[in-house]
This record gives structure tokens, sequence and C-alpha cells, in this order.
């Protein structure tokens, strides 16, 4: 049983065209992080900790969003997931040293009736500046 009867195709004739697609694929990209600012770095790449909290009832964001204004917090993002008991909260920390967990937990707890953190994950980025006469070559055309 043959599915294809002749299996010869001409890739080759088909170059510039693919060579168009994807320049014009790529240019669409970049044009698109120049529009918006650059990329969307996540907690992973910046530092900060993403806390995942349940609720014994459905709550709304913005009440979370002043329960972290009331703990100091500056930075922060909050989302929910699931349903509306389950919220995400990524926040970008001052310092390494912050009792962030305390002091949320807290807040959050004299505000609603019952809060439970499912988890904590804190990354911290510590970037060592390397003066530019110290760098090595990624490639022999460029310094990066």
């Amino acid at each position: 049983m043959e599915i294809i009867k002749n299996p010869n195709f001409e890739f080759l004739a088909l170059r510039d065209k693919a060579l168009k697609g994807s320049l014009t694929v790529i240019l669409i990209g970049i044009l698109s992080l120049i529009l918006h600012g650059g990329p969307r770095w996540g907690i992973d790449f910046t530092g900060g900790a993403a806390i995942t909290f349940k609720f014994d009832q459905e709550i709304k964001a913005e009440d979370v969003r002043e329960a972290l204004r009331r703990a100091g917090m500056e930075s922060y993002e909050v989302t929910h997931f699931g349903d509306e008991r389950h919220l995400l909260v990524r926040l970008k920390l001052a310092h390494s040293k912050q009792d962030y967990l305390g002091a949320i937990q807290s807040q959050l707890d004299s505000m609603f009736r019952k809060t439970s953190i499912l988890s904590s994950r804190t990354t911290w980025w510590a970037r060592k500046s390397v003066p530019s006469s110290e760098r090595k070559p990624f490639c022999h055309c460029c310094f990066l």
C-alpha cells in the first residue's frame, strides 16, 4: 500500500519561500518585543517570590492586593487560578532577608477567616558585574 505515489519533492525549489517566511516571522517577533517594551521576565529571571494561597471562601483579587499593601509589599502581581478560592501572588522583594511570608500571612489572617499557603518559592539573582576588559568572547565576532 502506497500512500504517496511519487515521493520525490523539490525541497531546494522552495528554499527562497521558506527563507522569506522565516525572516518574516523573526522580524515580527523582534518588532513585537520592541513595541511591548522587551520581554516580561518572570521571577525565575528577576528574583522574587511566588506564593500560592487557598482561602476557605471565594475572594476578590483586589482584597488580597489591599492586604499586600497593608503588609508593606511594594511590587506584586495577584492572579486567580483554578477557582475563586485559589490565588497566586508574585512578589519582587527588596532584599533576601525580608520576612515576607510572616507579614503577608498575619495580614491575610486578620482580614479573612482562614488562609493557607499551598506553596512558596523564592528565587534570588545576584548578578556579578564583570568589567569589559575581563570578558571572554562568546564567539569570535563579538563580546557577549
